[in-house]
């Protein structure tokens, strides 16, 4: 810890903090809304900057830094998000981004949870989704042929 104070802080611990702070000034009656949703644009064009500098300066590792979009992330398939949950790469903001972009799980619960038990609740929620399809499926085939 001191060690990482001497060194000042990275760009991804201030996007981490301004993200604690963005869920702690969003609740309407006794936050700041405006104040959470302006530390949110800013936490989210720090995060972009970063990610643009890493990979102007390391090109060959470009990939591991490309952060998609939410909009992306709720479109991911189920084979996307396992592989995306499995990449060891991935930082637990990018997994809380997931759990919150594609399954709506809150981020304040997933900040308070180690990366492992992040994937293990994204992991569960896919579960859960592909389990729902397979019922509503099975209901639409039988109450297609139910005539009473």
């Amino acid at each position: 810890m001191a060690d990482r104070i001497a060194k000042g802080l990275s760009d991804q611990d201030v996007v981490r903090f301004l993200r604690q702070m963005v869920t702690l000034y969003k609740d309407r009656r006794s936050g700041n809304p405006a104040l959470a949703e302006a530390l949110r644009k800013l936490a989210d064009r720090l995060e972009k900057e970063a990610a643009a500098q890493r990979v102007d300066s390391s090109p060959a590792q470009s990939s591991l830094w490309v952060t998609p979009s939410t909009e992306e992330l709720r479109a991911y398939d189920d084979d996307a998000i396992s592989t995306y949950i499995n990449d060891e790469a991935r930082t637990k903001l990018d997994l809380v981004e997931l759990a919150f972009a594609r399954f709506s799980i809150p981020r304040s619960k997933l900040q308070r949870m180690p990366a492992a038990e992040i994937r293990d609740a994204i992991s569960a929620a896919l579960k859960h989704e592909q389990s729902l399809k397979i019922i509503s499926e099975e209901a639409e085939r039988y109450g297609a042929s139910r005539r009473s």
